[in-house]
């Protein structure tokens, strides 16, 4: 359909404004044309991609409660559809949100959000790194497997700083 083409053109433009020329209001702008047109086209897979740039677009924004509801929109689309590839990509930005949740406790003194922000990211990396398994994805399952790690160091540095907050 010619409102697919048009959506995913968008989605490249909003794509290279991103992550090229680093003009978020631009990338904004055509994202959410795609994500219109997508919407209208009925293609699924198209609608996910359109919210997984809005989403990405939020989350250099540091819009993370945007970034999670846009990702809960596209976890919908892409549940319906059992479209294995981009469920790996749909755990992985979610589990990402998380994680960067989890990094702003640094300077938190209530840590029971920190440790759960930590154990959603946990789920959801996990989760990416079955579906790769799955796919026969053994690269992204073992990068699924590092962020898993990371995420041990993030769960140490928030009990370090629970422990030094509780002495003083």
């Amino acid at each position: 359909k010619l409102q697919d083409y048009q959506a995913k053109a968008l989605m490249g433009m909003a794509r290279a404004e991103l992550y090229g020329l680093k003009k978020l209001g631009d990338a904004e702008h055509h994202a959410e044309q795609a994500l219109a047109l997508s919407a209208q086209s009925g293609d699924r897979g198209t609608l996910f991609d359109a919210l997984d740039y809005k989403a990405q677009i939020q989350i250099s924004r540091s819009d993370l409660v945007a970034a999670a509801d846009t990702l809960s929109r596209a976890f919908k689309v892409v549940e319906e559809s059992g479209d294995d590839p981009r469920l790996f990509y749909a755990h992985l930005d979610r589990a990402d949100v998380y994680q960067k949740l989890a990094e702003q406790c640094d300077y938190q003194r209530a840590f029971k959000p920190c440790y759960e922000a930590v154990e959603l990211a946990r789920a959801d990396y996990q989760r990416a790194g079955e579906v790769a398994r799955k796919l026969g994805w053994d690269g992204l399952a073992r990068e699924a497997d590092g962020f898993l790690q990371r995420l041990e160091i993030r769960r140490a540095m928030i009990q370090s700083q629970e422990r030094f907050h509780t002495e003083l």
